[in-house]
């Protein structure tokens, strides 16, 4: 795991339950973040927008585990994930000028 903290507007004890959780979940994929945390205009309980990049989308049960991992979370925000490759070619031009990669794929 990461010893940096991410360039997004979340704790270190945060940025360890997002890290741990994708680490875990969805290890092959590339993870952007966007909107006002990649954008350090969040207000306390903002929440998270995160845009997987894969070879291929997740399976349902995949995607559902993720979000599974992020509502039963201590974290104290939302997390809303959207998968690069099942989003409008407008919405990634969007996400590609205001976003901040935050884990590679492996």
């Amino acid at each position: 795991m990461s010893k940096i903290h991410p360039p997004v507007e979340v704790s270190s004890s945060e940025w360890k339950i997002i890290e741990e959780i994708l680490m875990t979940i969805v290890p092959d994929q590339e993870v952007l973040a966007f909107g006002s945390r990649a954008k350090f205009l969040a207000k306390p309980y903002s929440d998270l927008d995160l845009a997987l990049k894969g070879e291929i989308p997740l399976i349902l049960n995949s995607l559902a585990d993720l979000k599974d991992a992020f509502s039963n979370s201590d974290l104290t925000f939302k997390v809303d994930i959207v998968q690069w490759e099942t989003i409008s070619e407008d919405f990634r031009e969007i996400i590609s000028k205001n976003s901040v990669l935050i884990k590679k794929s492996l």
